[in-house]
């Protein structure tokens, strides 16, 4: 009897299962709360999930699938939007519970976007030829000599009146320390090749062109002792010397 019972229970199984495969192809525009779906498949919150973005993209459902086996059931539910794109939700079961849920959606293709890319991309390059040709300003072959104008006196009263303004400030050293760069830049640059710089080739200078050597001489020994520590200068001297040496140049 037993066998017979499990024999008439798989012939009602089988002839449910083609009843229910059969249940597909329903055309016209409806929503998932209207499908005869389990009710663990209506709450799961993936397959909710899927259903209101699909709708909010304006997905609605077309048709729909319920697959049974003895072990699994299958839910196949495909939409359409206004442009005729499809998406395909699936959701499997095992009993009563969801196992799985998967979304397949048409993408939107890419070859818009690579399109407008190449466009922009020509524009640019069409923009730059345009404005290198007729706008970019025009350079001359011509050798353009800039010729720098140094004024040796300039230069020379300039280190003076710093010196002055340092001896204002209490600062001596650093003052008679200018004084004797004015007169070794203004003899070097005047008149020798403006690379002269210590005392003994400045005085070198001088004694070639004839130029006061003893005073020229005097002022920078005083200034380099003062620098250097070697003796102690006033403010008074110092007034004397900046002055000597703006007879000079």
């Amino acid at each position: 009897m037993t066998g017979s019972s499990n024999s008439g229970n798989n012939i009602i199984m089988v002839c449910l299962l083609i009843s229910l495969c059969m249940i597909s192809g329903v055309s016209g525009a409806f929503r998932v709360a209207d499908l005869p779906i389990p009710n663990q498949l209506r709450d799961d919150t993936t397959f909710q999930g899927y259903d209101t973005v699909l709708t909010r993209d304006g997905y609605e459902v077309s048709t729909f699938t319920i697959g049974l086996t003895p072990d699994q059931t299958k839910v196949t539910i495909n939409y359409t939007d206004d442009n005729g794109k499809e998406a395909v939700l699936t959701a499997e079961m095992t009993g009563d519970k969801v196992t799985k849920v998967t979304l397949d959606k048409e993408e939107e293709p890419l070859w818009p976007l690579f399109l407008l890319l190449v466009i922009v991309v020509l524009c640019i390059i069409g923009g730059y030829y345009l404005y290198s040709r007729y706008h970019a300003p025009v350079i001359s072959n011509e050798l353009i000599i800039t010729e720098e104008i140094c004024d040796p006196r300039a230069k020379a009263e300039e280190l003076l009146l710093q010196a002055e303004e340092a001896r204002d400030q209490g600062h001596l050293k650093t003052a008679y320390g200018l004084a004797g760069r004015a007169l070794r830049v203004y003899i070097s640059e005047q008149y020798g090749t403006g690379t002269e710089e210590t005392n003994m080739e400045i005085i070198r200078v001088s004694n070639e062109t004839g130029k006061n050597t003893d005073t020229i001489k005097n002022i920078l020994d005083t200034t380099s002792l003062v620098e250097f520590a070697k003796r102690n200068g006033d403010s008074d001297e110092l007034s004397s010397v900046v002055s000597v040496i703006r007879g000079l140049i």
